[in-house]
């Protein structure tokens, strides 16, 4: 048997570290690609985004602000659910959601800067402003709830169906995530 100039461990080792640059990468691509979708989105509509004037940076606009919903059990207050329809669930899911926070006429979602070697996608504060009719329970909400999920939602032949729950610990908070707001904007 010949043996090998490399001890078992080092090569153990050198294919650990190759494995996670391939899944790192693969991170990468995908979050790169929900920023893409997300601006794309963003600007698809015919009247766009407003700026923000809280502790939001945009807020979305009627028509964007329809192809969302939100689900709060009051008995399982702890969760806040976020209902996206399938073409705009996947970038939502992977472009990394920091934290939300629950306002009465809304929703602050804080999207996770992207930094990498020589790359940098600022942080973004995007508000899914709700209807009035819906105050009551974001304000039962804001009090209680913990955690966003995302929900996956398709409408096939007249029916809603629910199709995935992403369960990503999004925390919810009063205190908003610092470092997004008062960065310049680089895209």
């Amino acid at each position: 048997m010949a043996s090998s100039k490399y001890s078992e461990e080092a090569l153990e080792k050198l294919n650990d570290l190759r494995t996670q640059i391939d899944n790192d990468t693969l991170d990468l691509i995908a979050r790169l690609s929900a920023w893409r979708y997300c601006l794309a989105w963003l600007s698809s509509f015919s009247r766009v985004v407003s700026k923000g004037n809280g502790l939001e940076d945009i807020q979305l606009n009627i028509a964007q602000r329809n192809q969302f919903a939100f689900s709060y059990n009051r008995s399982k207050s702890e969760h806040f659910g976020i209902i996206i329809q399938t073409p705009d669930y996947f970038w939502m899911r992977d472009i990394k959601i920091q934290s939300a926070t629950i306002l009465e006429d809304g929703v602050v979602l804080f999207l996770s800067e992207l930094k990498t070697n020589g790359f940098y996608v600022a942080g973004l504060a995007i508000k899914i402003p709700f209807a009035e009719t819906h105050r009551e329970i974001l304000k039962d909400a804001k009090l209680k709830a913990k955690h966003l999920w995302l929900i996956r939602m398709d409408n096939k032949n007249g029916n809603l169906t629910f199709n995935e729950i992403h369960r990503q610990s999004i925390p919810i908070t009063d205190k908003p995530y610092k470092s997004v707001k008062g960065k310049k904007r680089s895209f």
